[in-house]
């Protein structure tokens, strides 16, 4: 068994070496190049016929000896062979019969010795009709107009949405069923607040001062000690500056009879133990003595007690400590995603909407009623938030960027980005979302069906059917005509860099 092959002969011509090409039988061409004629030292020969081999779905394999022209074909991504088990074994004639073919060159067949004149005209005259043949089909192949298409494929960005669970419960296995993987992140924190308080009241500031006289009605001197409490009205008390003496009373004689008595007198001053207005007494408005010794003295002041002043001053009130608690949870409210951010970093996705807060205990600095221009109140919270996992929802944003392509485009690129992320429901242990996510998609660019839409077509209409197509963002059209061929092989697509055909 002999393999099909291509023989060529140092006249060969390119036209008839492609012609050749095309109708060879065999998926895998074989071109046997012998002496290395200088046709396929030629690149553009060499690029021509390997277009057109690539056109129908040939492997192009080139047998040669010749080191240049060996390296040349490897350069193009020609296939090459040094040697080849061939089946030499038959006769020529043999091998011609099983589709063997010579281009361009007489067929090597071995004349018989006693041949006739007849037979041997009847061969030349059959080979000179194929030559014939062979140049017109060659030349007709030739002035075909040809075409060049590069297309470029369409890029954009998807936007989707989808529906997904989350919960501490799932497993990566359940992303495929639309369930998030998630974890309840806790932490307990406290919170000191200062706020101005509001209430106000009058006090002392400055007590009132004044001086008293002390009666002595007794046959004995009464040393009264400092802070002696005297009482004026209203229960209103007063202390003693120091100690005084209050004399005897002194009885007055002429001729050894009794004619009057003078009671003791002393004066000494008094301030008021209570600071404020409220010391201030009017004259003779102070008549107690408190203990021992009223019994024994009397006193009252003849002039008023003055100088007591007052002052406003602030107090907490009840209302103060309900602003207090509502500022304390107001900031417990701001600084909660900030807390909780240090917890999630970035393995984790935070949602607010599923940031729970649980104040533990509040207390206050001062009491209701206490003297302060301030009131701190100090709040102790526990944090708590359920947040999925970062790498299963890029795996459930991937999955759902296949399932929302649209015809004729695939995803290009690995990166799909999260939009938004809305909680739709709660549950005990579960939440749902609603997540809109963008990827980058291209369109899918088929060289095969692009020359089916277009071959045979004038340039407008090919124009107007590629820009038709979803998956293509732009066309340039080459050609030599005013129509494109109507063979698809005439026509070559030319894909930008990087794009695959499929």
């Amino acid at each position: 068994m002999s393999i099909n092959k291509i023989r060529l002969s140092s006249d060969v011509k390119i036209e008839q070496l492609v012609k050749e090409i095309i109708n060879h039988p065999d998926h895998r061409v074989i071109i046997e190049a012998g002496e290395s004629p200088e046709i396929l030292k030629n690149e553009i020969n060499l690029r021509l016929i390997k277009f057109y081999a690539e056109e129908e779905d040939k492997e192009l394999i080139i047998k040669s000896n010749d080191p240049g022209l060996l390296s040349l074909a490897q350069r193009l991504g020609v296939s090459t062979l040094k040697e080849i088990e061939l089946d030499l074994s038959q006769s020529k004639y043999e091998a011609f019969d099983e589709g063997e073919s010579q281009v361009a060159a007489t067929p090597e067949y071995e004349k018989p010795v006693k041949e006739g004149f007849s037979r041997w005209r009847g061969q030349w005259i059959t080979a000179i009709l194929i030559l014939l043949f062979t140049l017109g089909l060659a030349l007709w192949f030739f002035i075909q107009p040809k075409a060049k298409v590069t297309v470029f494929p369409k890029y954009q960005d998807l936007q989707f949405t989808a529906s997904v669970k989350i919960s501490n419960l799932y497993k990566d296995e359940d992303i495929s069923r639309g369930g998030l993987p998630a974890r309840i992140l806790t932490k307990e924190a406290d919170i000191q607040v200062q706020t101005i308080t509001t209430g106000k009241k009058t006090v002392g500031m400055v007590p009132a001062v004044g001086k008293v006289f002390f009666t002595n009605s007794t046959n004995q001197p009464v040393v009264l000690p400092k802070g002696t409490v005297l009482l004026g009205r209203n229960g209103v008390r007063f202390l003693t500056d120091k100690d005084v003496l209050v004399p005897q009373k002194s009885v007055k004689y002429e001729s050894g009879i009794e004619v009057g008595a003078a009671y003791g007198i002393a004066e000494v001053g008094v301030t008021a133990v209570q600071k404020g207005t409220v010391g201030n007494q009017p004259a003779r408005s102070i008549s107690r003595i408190e203990g021992k010794f009223q019994r024994l003295l009397k006193v009252t002041n003849p002039a008023p007690i003055m100088n007591g002043t007052d002052k406003k001053v602030s107090v907490v009130t009840l209302e103060d400590v309900k602003n207090g608690e509502a500022e304390a949870r107001r900031q417990m409210q701001l600084i909660g995603p900030d807390t909780v951010s240090a917890l999630i970093g970035g393995e984790h996705l935070y949602i607010p909407d599923l940031l729970k807060s649980e104040v533990i205990k509040i207390s206050y600095s001062q009491n209701i009623g206490s003297e302060s221009d301030v009131l701190q109140t100090n709040l102790d919270y526990r944090i708590s938030v359920l947040a999925p996992m970062r790498a299963s929802i890029n795996k459930f944003l991937a999955k759902q960027l296949d399932l929302n392509l649209p015809p004729h485009f695939l995803v290009a690129g690995d990166k799909v980005d999260l939009v938004t992320a809305t909680v739709t429901q709660t549950g005990a242990e579960w939440s749902e979302l609603k997540i809109e996510g963008k990827g980058r998609i291209r369109g899918v660019l088929n060289p095969q069906q692009i020359k089916d839409l277009i071959k045979g077509k004038s340039l407008d209409e090919a124009k107007t059917i590629l820009l038709g197509r979803n998956e293509i963002a732009s066309a340039r059209i080459v050609t030599s005509g005013a129509k494109l061929p109507g063979y698809g092989f005439h026509i070559r697509v030319i894909l930008p860099d990087g794009v695959r055909p499929r």
